[in-house]
Protein backbone atom coordinates (compact mmCIF):
# COMPACT_ATOMS: atom_id res chain seq x y z
CA UNK A 1 0.00 0.00 0.00
CA UNK A 2 1.82 3.22 -1.05
CA UNK A 3 0.82 6.38 0.52
CA UNK A 4 2.38 8.65 -1.53
CA UNK A 5 5.86 8.42 -3.93
CA UNK A 6 7.90 6.90 -1.09
CA UNK A 7 6.05 6.31 2.01
CA UNK A 8 4.88 2.97 2.11
CA UNK A 9 3.30 0.06 4.37
CA UNK A 10 3.90 -3.08 4.21
CA UNK A 11 1.03 -5.83 4.84
CA UNK A 12 1.25 -9.63 5.09
CA UNK A 13 -0.95 -11.06 3.67
CA UNK A 14 -2.46 -13.23 6.86
CA UNK A 15 -3.66 -9.66 8.06
CA UNK A 16 -5.32 -9.15 5.03
CA UNK A 17 -7.40 -12.35 4.92
CA UNK A 18 -7.60 -13.05 9.16
CA UNK A 19 -8.07 -9.30 10.18
CA UNK A 20 -9.54 -7.39 7.77
CA UNK A 21 -11.63 -4.84 9.70
CA UNK A 22 -9.40 -4.39 12.23
CA UNK A 23 -6.12 -3.51 9.52
CA UNK A 24 -8.73 -1.53 7.73
CA UNK A 25 -8.95 0.61 10.88
CA UNK A 26 -5.20 0.48 11.60
CA UNK A 27 -4.36 2.14 7.95
CA UNK A 28 -7.45 4.59 8.10
CA UNK A 29 -5.93 5.97 11.81
CA UNK A 30 -2.24 5.51 9.88
CA UNK A 31 -3.29 7.78 6.76
CA UNK A 32 -5.77 10.38 8.93
CA UNK A 33 -2.84 11.24 11.34
CA UNK A 34 0.09 11.80 8.21
CA UNK A 35 2.20 8.33 8.48
CA UNK A 36 5.13 8.83 6.69
CA UNK A 37 8.44 6.79 5.84
CA UNK A 38 8.40 3.01 5.50
CA UNK A 39 5.90 1.03 7.91
CA UNK A 40 5.21 -2.70 8.67
CA UNK A 41 2.14 -4.05 10.14
CA UNK A 42 2.83 -6.44 12.89
CA UNK A 43 1.40 -8.57 16.22
CA UNK A 44 2.26 -7.48 19.34
CA UNK A 45 0.50 -9.01 21.66
CA UNK A 46 -2.90 -10.03 19.63
CA UNK A 47 -3.61 -6.15 18.66
CA UNK A 48 -2.21 -5.43 14.90
CA UNK A 49 0.30 -2.31 15.24
CA UNK A 50 2.53 -0.84 12.67
CA UNK A 51 6.50 -0.66 13.14
CA UNK A 52 8.94 1.12 11.12
CA UNK A 53 11.03 -0.71 8.86
CA UNK A 54 14.13 0.07 6.64
CA UNK A 55 12.88 -2.44 4.01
Amino acid sequence: MYLSRGDTIYVPSMFIERRGEELLELLQDAIREGLTGTHAVALDQEVLQLRESSR
